[in-house]
């Protein structure tokens, strides 16, 4: 889809779909959708008097003009309560509202810039919004589907006549294509299947991706793991024939800068539970236990791209787990990079594995924060669901940055404790500790466990399992894998180079 900014009226617009808006409650529309109303003789006036367009969240009402106006439909979208409207509704009604016209056959497609008026958002961050919801909201992963029948939408312009805000709104299309684009990547990497991607795959993709843009990208094979002593790894990886591979890109963005940000990605591109076998019931769900992974991958790429004015060092910790003769087992005891000795008590409990050896990793490459993102636990599942990922860590500063990008991004975030009373559910009779918990406190144990690896390095963990996935598609999060993480990270990395 080519997306562009128009400079025009709102009523000369010569397009198949001219979308405007209105707010819940407002009896004579203003502002653009006023003027559309003007020109077309109150034909919109009419149906909101007549209770046929109310204004409500997500409600779609189309009008054909009949060859009577250089635009063949006029799209009005519902924006809800004013008090409520934020960029992120721009997102979804610019999702939904596509998929409609997508579904009916259009292929060009006007907008106004849905916020940056009468509602007095920011015309860059608008049309942001209007860029990631359009391209996210129509994503398709048909890649294996031998026929598919699915129309596409050619064009998408954002018209607006006011000669301050054009610039912005393209700026703001220009950094949506980007982050738009790299959440697709994350998303296809999840949605890809585990015999198409295991490790060395990954691996393969993620060099592809990074030599096209000029990121720098390391891969490490099995025996330069065994080499660093990565004992994580190793041992979640025993069990399979796919050989594990940790993968490092590396974004110098202020070589005169001591801060280097490191983003360490879980990369599990399969988890059975190893020989402690999860059930099968939606099993095959745990081809995207890589989501993490795939989050950092996509966000290296956004980071890139936008050349932000800071040092990143991305690290993703890539194996399967899988069942087997040489497969660990509960009870083993396994010595991770740091020369910590951990006693695995359950086999499924692998995340935290990899990712300690990760951080360990990326301490020894000299940076100074670490935000680890990781499909973890279910417990964060139970205690979320699927509206909002969990966060914790031992630096308040950055959670609140992050926590705060859900505004701008709309991806939400919730902070749990992780007091150190904690730890004692981690204590081991044999080793320095133990893997897990045990199921109480499920989400925090495994942070706490995470939190052994990082020190006094300020740090926190992203436990995203209840969003990286969905069974059915909500407005511009299309029904598979989401690629969830991949714009908060970007705004987060933005904000700290400032």
């Amino acid at each position: 889809m080519e997306i562009s900014c128009l400079k025009s009226e709102v009523s000369s617009v010569e397009t198949e779909a001219l979308v405007i808006n209105l707010f819940e409650d407002v009896k004579v529309p203003g502002g653009a959708t006023g003027a559309i109303d003007t020109v077309t003789g109150g034909k919109i006036s009419r149906l909101i008097n007549s209770g046929e367009i109310s204004g409500k969240k997500n409600e779609i009402t189309i009008i054909h003009t009949f060859g009577e106006f250089k635009f063949e439909r006029i799209i009005i979208c519902g924006l809800g309560k004013q008090d409520k409207f934020n960029y992120d509704t721009v997102r979804q009604i610019m999702a939904i509202t596509m998929r409609q016209l997508r579904k009916i056959k259009v292929s060009r497609v006007a907008t106004i810039c849905h916020g940056s008026g009468i509602a007095g958002l920011d015309p860059k961050l608008c049309a942001v919004a209007i860029t990631e919801g359009a391209l996210l909201g129509t994503y398709q992963f048909s890649k294996y589907k031998s026929k598919s029948t699915t129309e596409t939408i050619e064009s998408l312009q954002v018209i607006e006549n006011d000669d301050q805000k054009i610039q912005p709104i393209k700026d703001g299309i220009n950094d949506g294509l980007i982050l738009a684009d790299s959440t697709i990547i994350a998303r296809d990497l999840g949605n890809e299947p585990g015999n198409i991607l295991p490790p060395r795959e990954l691996a393969d993709r993620t060099k592809g991706f990074s030599s096209s843009i000029g990121l720098d990208c390391t891969i490490l094979d099995k025996s330069q793991i065994q080499q660093l002593g990565m004992g994580g790894i190793l041992g979640v990886s025993a069990g399979s024939h796919e050989e594990p591979r940790l993968i490092v890109m590396e974004h110098l963005g202020n070589p005169n800068s001591t801060q280097k940000i490191s983003l360490c990605g879980k990369g599990i591109t399969f988890d059975t539970g190893g020989i402690s076998l999860k059930p099968p019931l939606n099993m095959g769900a745990m081809k995207g236990d890589m989501a993490g992974a795939a989050a950092v991958i996509g966000a290296m790429i956004a980071i890139k791209k936008l050349n932000l004015p800071i040092n990143v060092l991305g690290v993703v910790a890539s194996a399967e787990n899988m069942p087997g003769g040489g497969a660990m087992r509960p009870g083993d005891i396994i010595t991770m990079m740091n020369g910590k000795h951990v006693e695995v008590d359950n086999t499924d409990a692998e995340g935290r594995l990899v990712l300690g050896d990760a951080i360990e990793y990326s301490k020894q490459q000299g940076c100074t924060s670490i935000i680890d993102v990781a499909t973890l636990t279910g417990a964060a599942i139970v205690a979320l669901g699927n509206d909002s990922a969990a966060v914790m860590g031992n630096n308040q500063e950055l959670i609140d940055q992050l926590i705060s990008t859900s505004k701008i991004t709309g991806e939400q975030y919730w902070q749990l404790p992780i007091f150190d009373n904690y730890r004692t559910q981690l204590d081991s009779i044999y080793a320095d500790m133990k893997n897990t918990g045990g199921q109480p406190a499920g989400s925090i144990t495994a942070g706490k466990f995470i939190q052994e690896f990082v020190g006094d390095t300020p740090w926190i963990h992203l436990d995203i399992a209840g969003m990286a996935r969905l069974a059915s598609t909500k407005d511009y999060k299309v029904a598979g894998h989401t690629g969830f993480g991949v714009r908060s990270l970007v705004s987060l990395i933005a904000s700290l180079s400032k």
